[in-house]
């Protein structure tokens, strides 16, 4: 489980690359829906340095998935944890 609270560890950013890994793959079969709701209970988190490495990590996604339209959807969504993801996913 990655920290809700305070600066991530190895161990945290361990577990985030593998989730990010999970999402690139879902994106390359096609299963947007799937990669949607990883992503979605990744960035729904109060601590600000998952939310950064999660857009980070996706900003690197050269594949065959749409990315792009799902992180303009992340940034019009209700919650400020997906809106602050999509947001670090654009910026870099």
């Amino acid at each position: 489980m990655i920290k809700e609270v305070g600066r991530l560890n190895i161990d945290d950013y361990k577990l985030l690359d593998a989730q990010v890994e999970k999402i690139f793959r879902n994106l390359d079969r096609g299963k947007d829906t799937l990669a949607i709701k990883q992503i979605t209970d990744l960035g729904n988190t109060a601590n600000y340095f998952v939310r950064e490495e999660l857009g980070k990590r996706l900003a690197v996604y050269k594949g065959k998935g749409n990315l792009d339209s799902i992180c303009g959807d992340l940034l019009g969504d209700f919650l400020y944890g997906l809106r602050a993801t999509g947001l670090f996913l654009l910026l870099l």
